[in-house]
């Protein structure tokens, strides 16, 4: 075979190309098969049955290749899509070929167009503008944190954290996918575990052991297992589960709670590098179609999720505000950013100055109107989002910009570095400094802790977070990353493990009702609460336990009978009892429930059929109110409401015990003023429950002292000061109003037993918390189930003899 071959010159004559030529392969003559080659017609340039294979190289030098069956594509014939692998030897054909055509034998051959080459990309390089909104993203969370007057909207600022978020890991990503043509999840997962990991592991296990030493042991037990669904990355939707609960809003905060929004971060760092390759493989690894094909994901990601999230904040406020699938749309919106750089860069100056200062305006404007009216993260989120957006897109086309200059300012930049370490160490000092220094929280005391959270994550920072992410040898293998991450998320489980085993078991066990004693009568009662003032330390024999009271309630909540905010009907007959006794129905939300162990106990001694309908923060009262579950009114009340009291006309009871709490936010009034509208309110279902039972009975509400801590932590935090948790203010004084205004008006209705509960509890305007060795309170304002079983003999003395015989004593609880 010849070692030389032929190519036609510009002149129509043949020259010698020995320097540019490599052997002719004739596919027939060696009887090869090549399945992703075909022979090339007679007449062709490159001879009958005679193959070149040019040299692949840069567009610039050549921009179309000599001949052969991808010619016409503009693409190498032995590029590696066919299987078949690179050639041994480089062949140059393109160099010859430039934009000359081919006569051979009368005919002309015009080479094929060039090949369109892969757009080229560039980064974002380092953004120092990015850097400052990541200082003034923190800067705001912790001034509102703290409670600095004007900057309650600071809670905006994770919305900042979560665009920028976006913005940096989807231009990273999309470096690599030009760059390699592919997205390496190892690697990208090492570099997430060691920027992630090693901060969040020194302050989890910190702050774990500072629970052991300073947090309410009421608490205890929960807030390490907050600490658990941390390290497992669910602590969001762990939030929603506990914020959903009636008793949330007066429940002492958990030190791990602003954790939520890492558990977000670390399901989009799943998500989304799986959703870019999986694009980039459909695009056949080609990074400007997966581009493209990255945006329309981004665009369907962000459009759901904030239909999402506005629709799931008019049901579930908690679900809005902590699910990654509600918060996905802000991550979206960063990624969508990094996506369209090289529009951004197109815009004009004057343009991009513009956008950069009506998004800084939006950011600041939302730090100072909003607050706690507003639903996050429903439409107003859109506002910060949107201001980020145009913040970043202005530094992307006028890096020395106007806002871009303040950004980049030396304070800010240094808390941009290290917003990380100070966003984890901020919260656990502020919810754990009071109690370690036993002074209650204010503004003054949070701006001091506030500054020692700076130099504690500037140390972080220095000796932990900076050398895990720089670290030459856990950046050399992927593996090493991933294997330290592993390593130190098995550090911090086995310290919160640890202080778990050392933490007295909780159980769920009920208060065993034989072990509870029984008032003889009111004066009885008087003499135990006054004995109770007295009290100077918790009783190591206390019934329930500290450890154990989070988790005393009614059976009823077990039983699924005291209904959830968007239930509204009940799962059942939800009755006790005796079924063909005389019929007693429970009427009310938790503040008719807290009372259902003694009732259940009369309903079992006295044959009745005990009817539980109670819902959480409902009042049976016919008034529209509002719920801290979300937006408006607190329709399933309502709903519930108009439910029951039709069922109740139908099987017209022998008994209606009603009560429910004073303090319900009223729509227009809120928890204060109203009474006149909430005494109409009551006589209005009264009068319709007297219409279907024999008798009405309402039960005047629980005294509601506690409006910071709730009683059970305060004896948890003052075991040898029990007086320091009494309070002076019985009733707060709208609630008063309300209370005195309904009882006044219910009592000119005739057959109506009204009971005023105040003496139950209180001596001279004075509640004590222990009293005959029982906790009064399991929470701010519902009474323990052993106090209920205490109080049983007055509360059988107020009701009517339906199915009683006086002499009989109070029967147990089964």
């Amino acid at each position: 075979m010849a070692r030389t071959a032929k190519a036609g010159g510009q002149d129509g004559t043949d020259a010698t190309r020995a320097d540019d030529a490599h052997p002719v392969v004739v596919g027939h003559a060696l009887n090869l098969s090549f399945p992703s080659l075909r022979p090339l017609p007679v007449g062709s340039r490159c001879g009958y049955r005679t193959l070149w294979i040019p040299v692949r190289k840069a567009p610039d030098r050549c921009q179309r290749y000599a001949c052969g069956p991808s010619a016409e594509k503009g693409r190498h014939p032995w590029d590696r899509s066919h299987g078949l692998g690179a050639p041994r030897r480089r062949v140059a054909a393109c160099s010859a070929v430039g934009d000359r055509s081919d006569r051979r034998g009368g005919e002309t051959t015009t080479p094929a167009p060039p090949a369109a080459p892969e757009e080229r990309w560039i980064g974002i390089g380092h953004r120092a503008d990015v850097q400052g909104i990541r200082g003034v993203a923190v800067a705001i969370i912790l001034l509102a944190h703290v409670g600095l007057p004007g900057a309650a909207g600071g809670a905006v600022g994770i919305d900042l954290f979560f665009v920028v978020s976006g913005f940096v890991i989807t231009a990273v990503l999309l470096e690599e996918l030009h760059r390699s043509r592919t997205i390496s999840l190892p690697t990208f997962v090492a570099h997430r575990a060691r920027r992630i990991l090693p901060a969040a592991t020194v302050v989890v296990a910190a702050t774990a052991l500072a629970c052991w030493l300073w947090y309410p042991v009421t608490r205890l037990s929960s807030a390490l297992d907050d600490a658990l669904s941390v390290l497992a990355f669910v602590a969001n939707y762990r939030f929603i589960r506990e914020e959903t609960g009636y008793v949330a809003a007066e429940a002492l905060p958990s030190p791990f709670q602003h954790f939520w929004s890492l558990s977000v971060e670390e399901h989009f760092y799943v998500g989304w590098p799986l959703a870019l390759l999986a694009v980039l493989l459909l695009a056949r690894r080609r990074p400007t179609r997966a581009r493209h094909g990255a945006i329309a994901v981004g665009l369907v990601i962000l459009v759901a999720s904030y239909v999402m999230s506005v629709v799931v904040a008019t049901s579930s406020a908690p679900t809005a505000h902590y699910a990654s699938h509600t918060r996905a749309w802000e991550l979206a919106a960063g990624c969508l950013v990094a996506l369209l750089l090289p529009t951004w860069r197109s815009l004009s100056p004057r343009v991009a100055a513009g956008a950069g200062w009506l998004g800084a305006g939006a950011v600041a404007g939302t730090v100072a109107a909003y607050g706690a009216w507003t639903t996050f993260p429903a439409w107003a989120i859109a506002v910060p989002v949107a201001g980020s957006v145009l913040v970043i897109v202005a530094g992307t086309t006028l890096s020395s910009g106007p806002v871009a200059r303040v950004l980049s300012i030396a304070p800010l930049l240094h808390l941009g570095r290290i917003s990380y370490s100070l966003y984890l160490w901020h919260w656990p000092l502020l919810v754990l400094g009071p109690l370690a220094l036993d002074r209650p929280p204010s503004l003054g005391l949070g701006l001091l802790l506030l500054a020692a959270a700076l130099p504690l994550a500037h140390v972080t920072y220095r000796w932990v977070e900076h050398p895990a992410r720089t670290s030459a040898f856990l950046r050399a293998r992927a593996r090493r990353g991933i294997a330290a991450g592993a390593a130190l998320s098995a550090t911090a489980l086995a310290v919160v493990l640890g202080l778990t085993a050392l933490t007295a078991p909780a159980t769920s066990t009920p208060v065993d009702a034989s072990t509870v004693p029984r008032v003889g009568d009111l004066a009885t009662l008087r003499a135990e609460l006054l004995a109770g003032l007295q009290t100077q330390r918790v009783p190591d024999d206390v019934l329930p336990a500290l450890e154990r009271i989070a988790l005393d309630g009614p059976a009823t909540y077990g039983d699924g009978c005291n209904l959830d905010y968007a239930d509204v009907e009940p799962p059942g007959e939800c009755g006790y009892g005796n079924p063909d006794g005389p019929t007693v129905v429970l009427l009310g939300a938790s503040h008719a429930a807290q009372w259902f162990p003694p009732l259940r106990s009369l309903a079992v001694s006295r044959g009745w059929h005990l009817l539980n309908r109670t819902k959480v923060a409902c009042t049976p009262a016919a008034v529209r109110i509002g719920t801290t579950q979300h937006a408006g009114e607190y329709v399933e009340c309502r709903t519930w409401r108009g439910v029951v009291l039709r069922e109740i006309e139908e099987i017209a009871p022998d008994l209606v015990i009603v009560t429910g709490a004073d303090a319900a936010p009223l729509l227009g009034h809120g928890k204060e003023g109203g009474a006149t509208e909430w005494a109409a309110a009551w006589v209005q279902t009264v009068r319709r429950l007297q219409a279907a039972a024999d008798e009405v009975v309402v039960l005047g509400d629980t005294p509601r002292t506690f409006a910071d801590l709730s009683a059970p932590d305060c004896l948890a935090l003052h075991r040898d000061d029990v007086p320091a948790c009494v309070r002076t203010s019985v009733y707060a004084p709208p609630a008063r109003d309300r209370r005195e205004a309904a009882h006044a008006a219910l009592a000119g209705l005739a057959g109506v037993e009204v009971v005023d509960t105040e003496p139950w509890f209180c001596v001279d305007g004075r509640c004590p918390l222990i009293a005959r060795g029982l906790q009064v309170y399991r929470d701010a304002h519902h009474i323990s189930t052993a106090f209920a079983y205490y109080l049983s003999p007055v509360l059988e003395d107020v009701l009517p003899r339906v199915g009683v015989r006086r002499d009989e004593p109070v029967g147990q609880l089964p």
